[in-house]
């Protein structure tokens, strides 16, 4: 994001989060189409998973923002510690999701910081006209919780492509940020 528009750098956080692949303690009670994805509010924070749904183990991990970390900084693969809290939290509130951890993956959220320009308290999406080119639209639901929002992301990019008398969402637009390259005229 920063390489493409000029000034946001100073606005983004991004954070490294560890995911873990659980070996379910009763499989039978974590099958994809039975159980649900979840998320639970443990003694260390949020934790959210997924079922068993490719045979890999209940993915979960912790929802809470991890350390600040460079854009290209994906290694090395979680630690036990890092896995700690959603073990123990899979241990006390989803018990039949519990198990030893058979895979780790980090994925790396991009949030944005509070906003300088109007209220907002930041980690909402950017979906808007870039400020140089209005032909150009920004899109970046950077962080992991983007996916779930896909299929709307997704509608909204269409419609301002389409419509190019279009304003994105007010709480999406870039202009809520200072120093963000402005308008060519």
């Amino acid at each position: 994001m920063p390489g493409l528009v000029p000034g946001i750098a100073r606005h983004l956080k991004i954070t490294r989060q560890t995911v873990g692949w659980f070996k379910p303690a009763k499989p039978e009670l974590v099958r994809y189409g039975e159980f649900p994805a979840f998320i639970v509010e443990g003694k260390k924070g949020a934790v959210y998973g997924f079922p068993d749904f490719e045979r890999r183990g209940v993915k979960a991990a912790q929802h809470d923002h991890g350390p600040v970390v460079g854009a290209d900084v994906w290694p090395p693969p979680p630690t036990d510690a890092e896995l700690e809290t959603v073990a123990l939290t899979l241990a006390e509130l989803v018990p039949g999701a519990a198990g030893p951890i058979v895979e780790r993956d980090t994925c790396l959220y991009t949030n944005t910081l509070r906003a300088d320009l109007r209220p907002d308290e930041g980690n909402e999406f950017i979906i808007d006209r870039l400020p140089a080119d209005p032909r150009i639209i920004v899109a970046s639901p950077c962080s992991g919780h983007g996916a779930k929002f896909a299929s709307a992301i997704g509608t909204m990019l269409a419609d301002l492509a389409l419509d190019t008398k279009l304003i994105a969402p007010k709480a999406f637009q870039i202009d809520r940020f200072s120093g963000v390259e402005p308008p060519s005229s």
